[in-house]
């Protein structure tokens, strides 16, 4: 699995002398230096490589690490081929730190973490009591060592600690921040981001504005979030996001050449390399770029198979690997807005909507432009165009990245609708109607739907499209096998739904459902074979006739509340 510790990676060796197989990124040394930018803010999605890059960026600044010599660390490195680059190498004390798990349930937990992290910081140099502080800052390291330190000199510890390694070594610090955003997240799910944005604020400021003992700074997150909001003090701030990042584009994520090196590395053969579609489709100034966790976990699964199995290593990695609280929150109290459009994307149509490329967590996060502006930011979707509207906002058409996350997004818009345990549920459904055991799909849908829904639940003058979207939801988990189609002209009329099999000389049947909603159970069996009748008589079935479709399934499905009735004819 991925190593994020620079010095781990390069150094190690196992026991028939081989390192780990890595992608060398060391020109955003370079880059960093030339541009000569105080203070760098760079958001990409998660496990884009951020933590190993701000890691490779501690090893080249620092001379020594945990009292190993970095010297040596970056030979045969593309970076190595430039002198001046190199003439910094070891020559300046390095901050680094990652705010990753740094939170709690509210701002007294958090500010507890904060307090741990520092004295953590602190040990790393606490050497510097033996050489010359003065008494009140020994007293002041003393207490921010022994996390007895007053919230005011917490908020000041990052800017008094780059102090003392400034007196101390009389050069300028580098300061370096990972997932500066992770903390700030997490308050606002919990609901006391003002009070921590402000310390943060302060924490931040405090440091990264003090041209005088920094070299440069750069800070790592996956949301940019509004500078009015955290950033307001900082006048020396550079930021290099998914939308706009010439200097960086490349630095963070692989380029299909490098993931051909990598696989080319690893000994795979070539029908490895085909994982273009469930992987990339990210793009930075041109440049097409894959999620690097995905590559890593895919190469060292496939490592393990033998050659002819290797397609059983394509399956999701990154998705899974992070929380969607957020976005599941924000779905649910949106459905209306951005439902359909996530359906949309789903089903592989490109959507056009407002992005606002600045999050502003002091207000509640609703509406569409919040949803899609987080989505975008975070790598759940792509931005493949964008124009102004005539009010001066950026309007952006998206779609998924790739098959990774547009699978995981159909699980997303079932859990939203239904609890999970409901929703594993209903998958059996659907997997017994699309497998054409159409008796275990009656029995399963009759059990399930007692404890999916409410008595209440699809009544009323809009019943019908309740159950059509329950359904539809259920139909995109097989858009692999399937073409999953709706409200669709066929024959002389307008189908439900349709799953029409992508490989019309398989096994697989055509299915057509055709649905009704009554308000009296009573109405059921007459309206499910009603429902069945109107898919004949209307003869649905001809697009997929014509596109050589031979066998189906056409199912008449009436509800009432939790009651249903199926009619197959």
């Amino acid at each position: 699995m991925g190593v994020s510790d620079f010095g781990k990676l390069i150094s190690h060796r196992n026991s028939k002398g081989e390192g780990y197989i890595f992608v060398d990124k060391s020109m955003l040394i370079k880059n960093f230096i030339d541009l000569g930018t105080e203070v760098t803010l760079i958001t990409r999605p998660r496990r884009f490589g951020k933590t190993l890059n701000l890691s490779m960026l501690a090893y080249f600044f620092s001379k020594t690490i945990e009292g190993k010599p970095t010297k040596g660390l970056f030979d045969g490195l593309k970076v190595s081929q430039y002198p001046e680059t190199m003439a910094k190498q070891g020559k300046h004390p390095t901050l680094f730190l990652t705010l990753k798990g740094i939170g709690g349930n509210n701002y007294k937990e958090s500010i507890k973490a904060f307090a741990h992290l520092v004295s953590h910081l602190f040990q790393k140099h606490e050497y510097l009591l033996d050489n010359g502080l003065k008494d009140s800052r020994r007293k002041e390291f003393n207490r921010l060592l022994n996390k007895e330190a007053s919230i005011e000199e917490l908020k000041n510890s990052l800017q008094f600690l780059a102090q003392c390694l400034y007196a101390h070594t009389g050069k300028k610090v580098v300061i370096l921040i990972d997932e500066y955003d992770a903390p700030l997240h997490l308050a606002y799910l919990k609901g006391y981001y003002k009070e921590l944005k402000e310390f943060m604020k302060t924490f931040f400021s405090d440091a990264l504005k003090d041209s005088k003992i920094l070299l440069g700074a750069v800070v790592t997150g996956i949301l940019k979030i509004a500078k009015a909001s955290l950033f307001s003090d900082l006048n020396n701030l550079q930021v290099y996001t998914t939308l706009d990042s010439a200097h960086y584009a490349d630095a963070f994520g692989f380029t299909e050449k490098e993931t051909d090196d990598l696989l080319d590395q690893a000994g795979l053969p070539q029908k490895a390399h085909q994982l273009k579609e469930m992987y990339n489709g990210y793009e930075i100034e041109g440049i097409t770029l894959y999620n690097p966790f995905s590559i890593i976990s895919f190469a060292q699964n496939a490592m393990a198979r033998k050659a002819e199995e290797i397609e059983k290593s394509l399956k999701p990695y990154w998705i899974n690997t992070g929380s969607m609280h957020l976005i599941g929150d924000m779905l649910e109290n949106n459905p209306g807005e951005v439902e359909e459009d996530l359906r949309k994307l789903v089903r592989q149509q490109p959507i056009h909507v407002e992005i606002n490329e600045e999050i502003v967590f002091d207000k509640e996060l609703t509406g569409a432009v919040a949803f899609w502006s987080i989505m975008l930011l975070a790598g759940y979707v792509q931005s493949t165009g964008r124009e102004k509207n005539p009010y001066g906002f950026w309007k952006h058409t998206l779609a998924f990245p790739n098959k990774e996350v547009r699978e995981s997004m159909r699980h997303l818009l079932l859990r939203v609708a239904m609890p999970t345990e409901a929703g594993t549920y209903l998958i059996k459904v659907m997997e017994a109607l699309v497998t054409g055991d159409t008796l275990p799909f009656i029995t399963l849908l009759e059990d399930s739907l007692s404890y999916i829904l409410s008595h209440h639940d699809g009544k009323g003058r809009y019943g019908e499209q309740f159950y059509h979207g329950l359904i539809l939801g259920m139909s995109t988990f097989f858009l692999d096998t399937h073409h999953v189609r709706s409200n669709r002209e066929s024959g002389r009329g307008r189908y439900d739904i349709a799953l029409e099999p992508k490989d019309t000389k398989g096994k697989e049947r055509g299915i057509i459902l055709e649905i009704k909603a009554v308000d009296d159970v009573k109405k059921l069996e007459k309206s499910a074979k009603g429902a069945r009748q109107q898919i004949e008589t209307g003869q649905y079935k001809a697009d997929m006739v014509s596109r050589g479709v031979k066998e189906f399934i056409l199912l008449g499905v009436a509800f009432c509340g939790q009651e249903v009735v199926v009619d197959e004819g």
